[in-house]
């Protein structure tokens, strides 16, 4: 993203540094937002809403017209996306025994980090031909798909959810 931010919007490392440490301390300030979110909404659906939210976000903003609006839409999406791992993590731990619980822990991190170490890679041979949308695009639909199946696997799981029809 920050090469993105940079080649895009021609901002340096000083100005997009401080502005990332600003994000990520927005995202831990949210995480308790949507804690308490997930308490009146059940874990699913304030996940499905918030990221759904987030890839909203993801969709418009390589359509942003200008850095303010790109690195206001990227914080709110960081928020939406990031500000919910307490409460995914939390449900994947509810649904082993106590003996399980690194085991579960360990997965749900694997399985978080794997797309991070992948999209880098992918979104960089992208952008060298050229391509500066479709990475979004792309993300945005693998995240959809992830929505989908969160949705279809842990519903029915949600300690604090409404029973599903």
């Amino acid at each position: 993203m920050a090469w993105w931010f940079s080649s895009r919007f021609g901002r340096g490392p000083q100005s997009l540094g401080a502005l990332f440490a600003m994000n990520y301390i927005l995202i831990a300030v949210s995480s308790y937002v949507i804690a308490r979110l997930s308490l009146l909404l059940g874990v699913v659906r304030a996940v499905l809403l918030t990221r759904g939210a987030g890839l909203v976000m993801l969709l418009i903003l390589p359509f942003s017209p200008s850095f303010g609006v790109a690195f206001f839409i990227y914080v709110l999406r960081s928020i939406f996306n990031q500000g919910s791992v307490g409460s995914r993590q939390s449900l994947s731990l509810n649904l082993v025994g106590q003996k399980r619980h690194g085991l579960a822990g360990t997965v749900h991190i694997v399985s978080t980090q794997l797309p991070m170490a992948i999209g880098p890679y992918v979104t960089g041979a992208l952008f060298h031909s050229g391509h500066t949308t479709w990475p979004f695009i792309l993300a945005a639909s693998l995240q959809g798909a992830y929505l989908f199946l969160y949705w279809t696997f842990f519903l029915r799981h949600d300690p604090n959810g409404r029973p599903a029809h």
